[in-house]
C-alpha cells in the first residue's frame, strides 16, 4: 500500500478559502525556534583565517589539447556528444549524414554506425549533418533529435526525432523519422544554417539557424520577428506537434504553421548572423553563444529570454548597418578581430573534474586559425582570456557524461581532449580536511577563527542524517541582505556543511565535510570524505557511494547508500536562481536571536533594524500549521530548482513567498506516472498529486532527484493533509 493512502481524508474546507489559508505564502514573523546549545553566537566579529585553498581554480595554460582516442578516425566530425543515460557512449556527428557510437575508452578500438541518414542530408557549403540532442528522458524513451540541411526539395534546414532502435543500443532506426520543424532557406545559399541544437535545463529543446546567407544580410532577417532565420528558438517536444512553452517571450503564434504573424512564438532571442555552435553551462544553466562575424568582429554572447543581439545592425560592439537605425543590443560579453581569427567555434563552460584549474572557464576556438582560448567571465566582465595553443579546424566541442572536454577537428577526422600540460602547473586544492584550515580541531570540530555555526529553521532532508553548519565571510566584508530573495556574499566567502549519520547499531558515523567557496570565477563546492577511522576526511572530486545499515524512519533496518557527490553535483543543486547558497537566507537564519545576532555583528551591509521578518518552520513542528509547515518544507527541499529561472522544464515555483506556485489541478507535464485523474497537486486527493507520488517514488522518478534514497515518511503525511485540506 502506498505511504500516501495511509492518512485519512480530512473534512474538506470551501476550495477557495482552503487555497488561501494552505497555499498562500508564509506571512512575517518576528523569528522561528530556538537554537541548539552548541550554536554559539560570538560576542564580537573575529577576523577570518587564512585557508588553504586558492582563490582562484583558474590556470588554463595548465592543459592543453591531445588526440582522445589514438585508433579512431572520422569522417568529417562536426560534434561530440554524449546521451547521458549512464553508459558512458560517445557519439559522433560526421558531416555526410551519419552519427558513429563507440566506447568512451581512450583504447576504444572502433566506433560503428548509430544512423545513416546520408540520402537525406546535403552537405553543399556550410550545410550537412549539424547537430544532435538527446532527450533528457532518452534512457527511458530512446528520442534524439537531429538537424539537417535537406538533399532534395527546396533548400530547406530540417529538425527531427528520431528513436533508438527496439533491439540494439547501438543502432538507431532510420524509419522512425518524425519531422519537428523545417524552415525554408529564401535566399536559396548554402551559407550561415547555424549548427547545434540542445536541450536546456529546463527540458525544452532550443534550435537556432542564421541568416540564411548572403553578405551582410541582405533579407534582413536578424531583426524580423516575422521569420526565424537569425535566431535561438525553444520549442517544447515531449509532444508533436510541438507546443510553444507559456513562457517564451513573443507569444505563442506557430511560425511553423502561419505565414505573417507579427510574432513568431519559437523564438527565444534574435539578431544572430551565424550561431554554429552553442552549448548550455551545465553548472549555471547559461546559454553561452559564439556568433560567426562578418568582415571584422567574432563575438561570444550570453543569451537571455528575449534578448536582441544586434545583427544586422551590429557585428560584435560596432555599428555594421546604419540602414538598420541601430537597436538597442545586448552586447557581447567578449570579442575578437581577424588578426585573430575568421570563424568562432563556441566551445563549453568547463564542468569536469579532471582538470579543477579550468573549472568554470569558457573554452572556444576559430575554425580558420585555430586559435584556441579559455575565457573567464565573473558575471560582469571578462577577467582573462587564456591561449591554448593552436588547434586545427575545430568545427565543435562536446561533454562526456561526466563533463570532460572534447574537441571534434574536421580536417583531420580525430578527436581532441585535455591533457596537463607538462610545462605549466594548476593551483592545488589541500587533499585532507585537516590541510584546510578550516577547523582547529577535528576530533570536536572546533572551527576555525571567523567561522560562524548557524542552524536553518527547515532543513533539507537527507536520509536522517544530521548536519552542522558554519559560514565565513573575508574580514571587513559584509553580506548583501534580501528580505525575500537570496542573499549576495562577497568573494572568498566560504560555506561548510558536515554530515553524521546514526547507523541501526546505535553508532554514529561522520560522512562527510562539504565545502562551498566564492572563488574568483564564481562558488565552487568539494566534498571531504570521513575515513573510516573518523580522524580525518580526503577531498573526492568525483562521485563515490558506502553502504550503511540504517534505521528508516518507519524504525527500520535497511541498507542505504549514501552518495558522495562530485565537484559537478554540487552546483546541481546550488543553482544560480538560488542563490547558490541555499541555506543563508533571511527566512532560514531568522531563528531564536540568530538573526539580530548576525546584524549586531556587523555582517550586512547595512543595519536591518529589528523589525518583522519571514521565517520558515520545521516540517516536524507541530504548533504550526499544515500550510506553513508544507510550504516551508518544498521550500527547502525543491525550491532551489523549482522557481522562475531554476534548473528545470516544470514551470512550477515553490518557494514559500510565492504567490501561484502553478500547482493547484495543472495537469502534469512529465509524465503522470499511472495516476488516475493526474494533477501536479489534486486538492482533496493526495493519490492523485504527481508532486507527492515522486517523493514517494525511490526509483528514476523520484524527486529530488539527488542526495536522498529514503522517503522523508513525516513530511509526507504533512503534504497529504495539506492536500486535503485544499
Amino acid at each position: 500500500m502506498r505511504l500516501r493512502l495511509l492518512v485519512p481524508l480530512l473534512v474538506l474546507m470551501p476550495a477557495t478559502i482552503a487555497f488561501f489559508q494552505n497555499c498562500s505564502p508564509i506571512g512575517k514573523s518576528a523569528r522561528e525556534g530556538a537554537l541548539s546549545s552548541d550554536v554559539v553566537i560570538p560576542v564580537n566579529r573575529s577576523p577570518l583565517a587564512t585557508f588553504s585553498f586558492p582563490p582562484s581554480l583558474s590556470n588554463p595554460s595548465s592543459v592543453i589539447f591531445t588526440r582522445a582516442f589514438p585508433n579512431l578516425t572520422f569522417s568529417a566530425p562536426m560534434m561530440i556528444t554524449s546521451a547521458r543515460d549512464g553508459t558512458n557512449r560517445l557519439f559522433v556527428v560526421e558531416r555526410s549524414g551519419v552519427i558513429r557510437v563507440f566506447p568512451n575508452s581512450a583504447s576504444a578500438a572502433a566506433s560503428t554506425e548509430f544512423l545513416n541518414i546520408t540520402a537525406r542530408v546535403s552537405t553543399d557549403g556550410e550545410q550537412g549533418l549539424l547537430g544532435l540532442a538527446f532527450h533528457p528522458e532518452y534512457k527511458t524513451n530512446g528520442y534524439f533529435f537531429v538537424h539537417y540541411s535537406a538533399a532534395s526539395g527546396a533548400r530547406r534546414s530540417v529538425f527531427s526525432r528520431f528513436r533508438v532502435s527496439a533491439n540494439n543500443p547501438n543502432v538507431a532506426d532510420p524509419n522512425s523519422e518524425t519531422v519537428v520543424l523545417e524552415v525554408v532557406q529564401p535566399a536559396n545559399l548554402s551559407n550561415h544554417k547555424g549548427g547545434s541544437i540542445n536541450f536546456g535545463p529546463d527540458g525544452f529543446l532550443y534550435l537556432a539557424l542564421g541568416d540564411g546567407g548572403g553578405g551582410g544580410d541582405p533579407l534582413r532577417t536578424g531583426q524580423d520577428l516575422r521569420q526565424l532565420l537569425g535566431k535561438v528558438m525553444r520549442i517544447n517536444v515531449n509532444t508533436l506537434p510541438y507546443t510553444i512553452p507559456a513562457d517564451n517571450p513573443f507569444g505563442q503564434n506557430r511560425c511553423a504553421t502561419q505565414v505573417g504573424v507579427a510574432n513568431c512564438g519559437e523564438i527565444w532571442a534574435y539578431g544572430l548572423r551565424n550561431p554554429f555552435r552553442w552549448s548550455f553551462d551545465r553548472g549555471t544553466g547559461q546559454l553561452w553563444l559564439a556568433d560567426v562575424g562578418q568582415n571584422e568582429w567574432e563575438e561570444v554572447d550570453i543569451v537571455t529570454r528575449g534578448g536582441n543581439y544586434g545583427w544586422n545592425a551590429w557585428e560584435g560592439n560596432h555599428i555594421y548597418n546604419n540602414a538598420q537605425n541601430p537597436p538597442a543590443q545586448i552586447a557581447p560579453i567578449h570579442e575578437y578581430n581577424h588578426s585573430v581569427g575568421q570563424s568562432i567555434t563556441g566551445g563549453y563552460v568547463y564542468r569536469g573534474s579532471l582538470f579543477p584549474s579550468l573549472r568554470g572557464t569558457y573554452i572556444y576556438s576559430d575554425f580558420n586559425t585555430g586559435a584556441t582560448f579559455a575565457l573567464v567571465y565573473n558575471g560582469n566582465q571578462v577577467v582573462s582570456n587564456t591561449s591554448l595553443g593552436t588547434n586545427s579546424f575545430i568545427a565543435g566541442f562536446g561533454e562526456d557524461e561526466q563533463g570532460e572536454l572534447y574537441a571534434a577537428n574536421l580536417v583531420g577526422g580525430t578527436i581532441l581532449t585535455l591533457a596537463p600540460n607538462p610545462n605549466q602547473s594548476a593551483p592545488t586544492l589541500p587533499n585532507l580536511l585537516s590541510q584546510t584550515g578550516l577547523f582547529k580541531s577535528l576530533s570536536n570540530l572546533t572551527p576555525a577563527d571567523g567561522m560562524i555555526e548557524y542552524e536553518v529553521n527547515s532543513p533539507l532532508w537527507s536520509d536522517g542524517a544530521t548536519k552542522r553548519r558554519w559560514m565565513g565571510i573575508p574580514t571587513n566584508q559584509r553580506v548583501q541582505f534580501s528580505i525575500d530573495g537570496p542573499w549576495s556574499f562577497p568573494s572568498q566567502s566560504v560555506m561548510v556543511k558536515h554530515f553524521e549519520l546514526r547507523l541501526a547499531d546505535g553508532s554514529t558515523r561522520r560522512l562527510e565535510t562539504r565545502v562551498l567557496i566564492h572563488m574568483n570565477q564564481g562558488w565552487t563546492g568539494f566534498t571531504y570524505r570521513w575515513n573510516a577511522g573518523q580522524t580525518d576526511a580526503t577531498l573526492t572530486l568525483n562521485q563515490a557511494t558506502e553502504n550503511f545499515m540504517v534505521l528508516n524512519p518507519q524504525n527500520q533496518t535497511v541498507n542505504l547508500t549514501w552518495t558522495y557527490p562530485g565537484t559537478n553535483a554540487c552546483m546541481r543543486c546550488h543553482t544560480q536562481a538560488s542563490g547558490y547558497v541555499l541555506g543563508l537566507s533571511t527566512a532560514q537564519i531568522n531563528r531564536g536571536n540568530q538573526l539580530q545576532n548576525w546584524n549586531r555583528l556587523g555582517l550586512f551591509q547595512t543595519d536591518i533594524g529589528g523589525g518583522s521578518f519571514p521565517a520558515l518552520v520545521s516540517v516536524d513542528d507541530n504548533t504550526r500549521s499544515i500550510g506553513e509547515r508544507a510550504r516551508s518544507y518544498l521550500h527547502s527541499n525543491c525550491a532551489n530548482c523549482h522557481q522562475p529561472g531554476g534548473t528545470t522544464a516544470m514551470d512550477m515555483d515553490l518557494r514559500y513567498n510565492a504567490s501561484n506556485m502553478n500547482v493547484i489541478n495543472v495537469p502534469p507535464t512529465a509524465g503522470d506516472l499511472g495516476l488516475t485523474n493526474p494533477a501536479r497537486v489534486r486538492p482533496g486527493s493526495p493519490a492523485s498529486s504527481v508532486l507527492v507520488e515522486r517523493m514517494v517514488r525511490t526509483d528514476s522518478n523520484r524527486m529530488p532527484p539527488l542526495g536522498t534514497q529514503l522517503v522523508d515518511t513525516n513530511a509526507i503525511l504533512v503534504l497529504n493533509q495539506w492536500i486535503n485540506g485544499l
